[in-house]
């Protein structure tokens, strides 16, 4: 049982470590999962910058996906639908007794 309205499909990237030709490490991204659905939102907050003595407000994507989905911080996801790229910077999920709800996703563009 889901939640939340899906309104576009996505595929998730985890990256791992690969080596080239001459022996050096790169960064790879392989797939984890592809025809995710997801309901993406964009979201803003206002942040304080210490250095600058000033407020910024930052744009970013909530994400809602299937409870069992297995996406961590640094995965990649990508919106199926015009493939945009977003970077998955927190994860969490609320506690529920009747049934699991959906992870909650914080993402930026890349």
């Amino acid at each position: 049982m889901s939640s939340f309205i899906p309104t576009c499909v996505v595929t998730i990237l985890r990256q791992r470590l690969t080596y080239n030709e001459y022996g050096d490490e790169t960064d790879a991204h392989q797939v984890k999962q592809t025809g995710v659905p997801a309901h993406m939102a964009e979201r803003e907050k206002t942040t304080f910058e210490p250095t600058s003595g000033r407020y910024a407000t930052v744009r970013y994507k909530l994400v809602l996906l299937p409870p069992q989905t297995d996406v961590k911080i640094g995965d990649r996801l990508v919106d199926e639908s015009d493939g945009q790229h977003y970077s998955v910077d927190d994860v969490y999920q609320r506690k529920s007794f009747a049934f699991p709800p959906p992870l909650r996703v914080d993402a930026t563009w890349l």
